[in-house]
């Protein structure tokens, strides 16, 4: 289920899911987050990652469910960006609701929520994000979809295939020649416009 805020994606999902009406409504819906565990895959400020594997373990153990944030690591974690599950190598179902943004690696805006049916139809009709929200726009919706082709492997390219560390050290030389090559432009750029200043100061 996609949403056209990133913001909202968390602000206006999570009350639903952990608020009054959630309770309310629990006999209708057996999956909600009585016990909410809300966990952030890739942490921005520091870079680290949630340890998955520990997080499900205790969640199994408590009966609780998890709430699994992929902001920042959906299409950069993983061998093909998948987030932190498939960096674990475990299984989408083992977390309740996983949650990412379409504005990082996607380079669009929106968000999105995926779970189980039950748990897509009840935001569907609870969510503020759902019911009062505009819809994403056709031209974001598109970048979002080239972008997933992209990381996918399906653009025709070998992005989104995952690159073995030797294949890595065969294009490093190409990238960094690239680099050096645009650093001499700059600088012979910043050489002539010192230059220019240098005589227009003289006359």
């Amino acid at each position: 289920m996609v949403f056209g805020m990133g913001f909202a994606t968390n602000s206006m999902n999570i009350p639903a899911l952990v608020g009054k009406i959630s309770f309310k409504t629990g006999d209708q819906f057996p999956s909600l987050l009585r016990r909410p565990k809300d966990e952030e895959g890739l942490k921005f400020m520091e870079g680290s990652i949630v340890r998955l594997p520990e997080i499900v373990s205790l969640k199994n153990k408590y009966k609780a469910y998890l709430y699994l944030d992929e902001a920042h690591s959906i299409g950069a974690v993983g061998a093909t960006g998948r987030g932190v599950v498939e960096y674990f190598g475990m299984s989408p179902n083992d977390v309740d609701v996983l949650m990412g943004t379409f504005t990082k690696s996607f380079g669009a805006a929106g968000g999105y929520i995926a779970g189980k049916k039950d748990l897509v139809d009840f935001l569907r009709t609870h969510s503020h994000s759902a019911v009062y929200a505009t819809s994403m726009c056709p031209p974001v919706a598109e970048q979002i979809i080239r972008a997933m082709r992209c990381l996918m492997g399906l653009d025709g390219t070998t992005q989104g295939k995952p690159l073995s560390f030797l294949h890595f050290l065969q294009l490093l030389p190409e990238c960094l020649s690239g680099y050096m090559h645009k650093q001499n432009i700059i600088q012979q750029q910043r050489s002539i416009a010192i230059a220019v200043q240098k005589k227009s100061f003289l006359l």
